[in-house]
């Protein structure tokens, strides 16, 4: 009854506003990926399952952060340890939370020295954030190793027309956040640049705790572009985040003085060169940085415990593609192919002492600086006619430590007037982590992950505003790498599938009105002990409104996930959440913004023994030029 109550005072609240305006929500499938096939295309001809959150979609939900963003996408589950800095894990399709690769404008920002090489969405603004591009379903032979649960690619804002910004926002836990940009684009230059900051008080991240866990990030980021002729074109980006917060671990430790933080820094050239309209190709130089320490002194509630920690990773990559596609009639075919070198390194150390179980202990571990690196050659050709798409590819990994692995994929998109039906199936592969290989609990005999992935989808446009889509799904993981708590090393032990439905509905029934709509069916089993794989719901769903007249934009959401299985086989409950943001502009350049999280204050845990936010209300200013 109370979300019915509030969604009748948003459609109030528009009708205040008054109703005619411009649209700021593109037409479902009109979007262009890029991640899919690593070249531009709408998302209604990709032949594998996407999800495209665009930049005005992010702006109408009023998110300060990425998984704020993702949690509301079907198929992909967050499991954050604490707002506000903890840890933050994705889980797409079922698969490990390390089995997607994550990049930042196509850089891969993995964490080479992380256990698993996951990456950690705990500090991510969206500030500068263009898009968000989310592809599941393996695509190994695009990106190798890593990407056998799935992709997501966060591209950062480009230089587009001359414009300033900057905003404020206040709210609970004394959360500040500010944030300024700049755009330039001027003959052949362009150039953005943006600032972020966040600061808070904070909550306990451990469940039942009383001493609050600050929180302090920096993010700045810029890109340059340069187009010396028509056929030529230089870009340049960087992204730089720093983070100080506290941290505890658990409901049993409530720790006053228990301290992290984390410094990464993403650094990308890029040369595109057309030599004709059918004939294109890029060279691209990156480099991922990151360091992290934890530091855990002494105090009263354990006057003998201390521990010490760094680690510090790099991954370097050197990659050029090709890509032909002459404009040929009435069948027409395109192919893509390239080699990438890449190395990662990594190290780190660790060093403690306290009271336990059995007594006195003291522990140190330290991992000298390792290196591995792998070179990738793949190709990837796409025959289409009128009604049909058919695409095949594969990719040959040569890794320093595992030698060659082959992958492939196959994908066909069927399209019969305003109907698209696909299908695709793909292998890939996950080599073990430096640390799963070198540290003191390492295993250098350990062989990669491997994965086979299936799905069959249908998309139907209703008319000219409104599409219904559904997909089946099924992931296949054996020689998994997993933890022996019997000898205290990594060994591959680990067998699962997942497989399950993606149902969406979206509908616009005037240009300033959206309504989307979407449920998952996800089912996982550990092949080894038969049980669900752990902090992956059964069922989730959730509705997004977005009603944006001439002047305002009202954004409502709702997501419920169900309940899930934690480690030590506790179940943890089901939740449900609802988000509502709303803006006005004064004038041309000076608007008003509030939202709410967590409207009905609603108690969960993503993790057992890690607290999450209350209800909790935030205000803010945007000036723009």
């Amino acid at each position: 009854m109370k979300k019915l109550l509030v969604l009748g005072l948003v459609l109030g609240l528009g009708k205040v506003f008054g109703a005619d305006g411009t649209p700021t929500i593109m037409v479902y499938g009109e979007e262009v990926v890029v991640t899919a096939r690593r070249i531009a295309e709408k998302v209604k001809d990709t032949p594998v399952s996407v999800t495209v959150i665009t930049r005005e979609k992010i702006k109408a939900s009023g998110a300060a952060t990425v998984v704020e963003v993702l949690r509301g996408v079907p198929g992909l589950d967050i499991a954050q340890t604490g707002a506000f800095g903890g840890a933050a894990s994705c889980f797409l399709r079922g698969a490990k939370s390390e089995h997607t690769l994550v990049m930042i404008d196509g850089v891969e920002v993995n964490d080479p020295i992380s256990p698993g090489r996951g990456f950690d969405f705990g500090h991510l603004s969206t500030a500068g954030i263009e898009q968000i591009e989310i592809i599941r379903g393996s695509h190994g032979i695009f990106y190798g190793s890593d990407a056998i649960g799935g992709v997501i690619n966060i591209i950062t804002r480009k230089g587009e027309k001359s414009a300033f910004s900057m905003s404020a926002e206040e709210g609970k836990y004394n959360t500040k956040q500010k944030m300024v940009e700049m755009s330039i684009a001027e003959g052949p230059f362009n150039y953005n640049f943006a600032v972020a900051m966040q600061d808070s008080d904070g909550i306990s991240k451990a469940a039942g705790g009383t001493e609050t866990d600050g929180y302090h990030s920096t993010t700045v980021l810029g890109n340059f572009g340069f187009t010396p002729s028509e056929n030529i074109k230089i870009n340049l980006s960087a992204n730089y985040n720093k983070a100080n917060f506290d941290i505890d671990y658990g409901a049993s430790d409530d720790d006053p003085n228990f301290t992290s933080n984390s410094e990464s820094m993403v650094l990308k050239g890029e040369i595109d060169m057309a030599s004709a309209s059918w004939l294109k190709g890029k060279i691209i130089l990156s480099v991922f940085k990151i360091k992290r320490g934890d530091d855990n002194g002494t105090d009263t509630t354990k006057p003998f415990d201390w521990s010490t920690a760094w680690y510090r990773g790099k991954n370097t990559k050197i990659a050029w593609q090709q890509e032909i596609s002459p404009d040929t009639k009435p069948v027409g075919f395109d192919f893509i192919y390239g080699i990438e070198h890449e190395e990662e390194e990594g190290e780190s150390y660790w060093d403690g002492e306290g009271t336990g179980t059995w007594g006195w202990w003291s522990s140190t571990d330290k991992l000298e600086k390792k290196k591995e690196n792998n070179t990738g050659y793949y190709f990837q050709g796409k025959l289409k006619t009128k009604n049909i798409d058919f695409s095949a590819g594969a990719r040959l990994d040569d890794h320093s430590r595992f030698g060659e692995k082959m992958t492939y994929r196959i994908s066909c998109l069927r399209k019969v007037e305003k109907t698209r039906i696909r299908a695709s199936w793909a292998t890939g592969f996950k080599a073990p982590s430096l640390y799963q290989l070198y540290s003191a609990y390492g295993t250098t005999s350990l062989e990669p992950d491997e994965s086979t992935s299936y799905e069959l989808g249908i998309k139907q446009e209703i008319g000219k505003r409104a599409l219904i889509g559904f997909t089946y799904f099924q992931n296949k993981f054996k020689n998994m790498v997993g933890y022996d708590f019997v000898t205290w090393k990594y060994k591959n032990i680990g067998q699962a599938e997942t497989d399950g439905v993606e149902t969406l509905i979206h509908v616009r029934p005037t240009d300033n009105l959206t309504f989307e709509a979407n449920y998952t069916y996800t089912h996982t089993e550990d092949k080894a002990t038969g049980l669900p794989l752990l902090k992956r719901p059964k069922y989730k769903s959730g509705f997004n409104l977005c009603y944006s007249p001439k002047k305002a934009n009202i954004n409502l959401s709702w997501i419920h996930i169900g309940k899930r299985e934690d480690v030590g086989q506790i179940t943890l409950p089901s939740y449900e959440l609802v988000n509502l943001n709303a803006s006005y502009n004064l004038t041309d350049w000076f608007s008003l913004f509030c939202r709410a999280e967590n409207l009905f204050d609603e108690e969960y845990e993503e993790v057992k023994g890690y607290n999450t936010l209350g209800r909790s209300f935030y205000t803010g200013i945007k000036i723009g030029f």
